[in-house]
C-alpha cells in the first residue's frame, strides 16, 4: 500500500519518461541508494565510480532488487585494451561481440574489477570475489552473441553481462 499514493499512482523510486507511443521508459533513479533483501543498503554509484576506473571498462551499470540479496552489473568494455589483452594472451584477434561472450574474458574483467574494489575498500556487499562456476546458460549463445557470463561475484553480486554496444540515447541503452 505504501507504493501507491491516494490517486492510485505507483511510486517505484525511478524517474520515467512517457514515450509518444504511451510506454513508460525509466531514465534515472530518484534515490541513488537501495536496500537489498537482507537489509543492506547499497549505493550503486559508489561501485560504478570505482569500476569505471578499469582500463577494460567504458561504461558500467550496477543494479539490485529489494527482493534479492545480490547485485548484477552490465559492463560495456573498452574495446582497445580488451582486444589488446586478448591478442597478447592468445596470439589472435577477435571481434568485440565474441570477446563479450567469452568466459575467459569475462573472468579477466571480473578479476580486474576485484582488484579495483579491493584497492578502494568496497565492503562485502559491494566487492566482487572470485567464483569458479558459470551461470547456467551464461556466456552468450552458440552464435557468439553476448549473454550473462562468468559467475564471479559471490555471495552477493551474482553475474556480470558484457555488452559490446556503448550506452547511447540513440540505441536506447542510455
Amino acid at each position: 500500500q505504501e507504493l501507491f499514493d491516494e490517486e492510485g499512482f505507483l511510486h517505484t523510486g525511478d524517474i520515467g519518461q512517457i514515450l509518444p507511443n504511451g510506454v513508460l521508459k525509466v531514465i534515472d533513479r530518484k534515490k541513488h541508494i537501495f536496500k537489498l533483501a537482507q537489509g543492506e543498503y547499497v549505493a550503486p554509484e559508489k561501485i560504478e565510480n570505482i569500476y569505471i576506473r578499469s582500463n577494460f571498462v567504458q561504461h558500467v551499470y550496477v543494479d539490485g532488487d529489494s527482493l534479492e540479496n545480490f547485485l548484477v552489473a552490465i559492463v560495456v568494455p573498452e574495446p582497445g585494451p580488451l582486444k589488446h589483452w586478448f591478442q597478447e594472451e592468445h596470439g589472435r584477434e577477435e571481434t568485440l561481440e565474441k570477446l563479450c561472450a567469452n568466459q575467459e574474458v569475462i573472468k579477466h574483467v571480473l578479476e580486474d574489477l576485484h582488484e579495483l574494489g579491493k584497492e578502494n575498500k568496497l565492503n562485502s556487499i559491494e566487492q566482487v570475489s572470485r567464483g569458479e562456476e558459470d551461470i547456467p546458460g551464461g556466456g552468450g549463445t552458440e552464435d557468439g552473441t553476448p549473454g550473462w557470463g562468468y559467475r564471479g561475484w559471490d555471495p552477493r553480486v551474482k553475474a556480470i553481462y558484457l555488452e559490446p554496444n556503448p550506452f547511447t540515447i540513440e540505441n536506447g541503452l542510455l
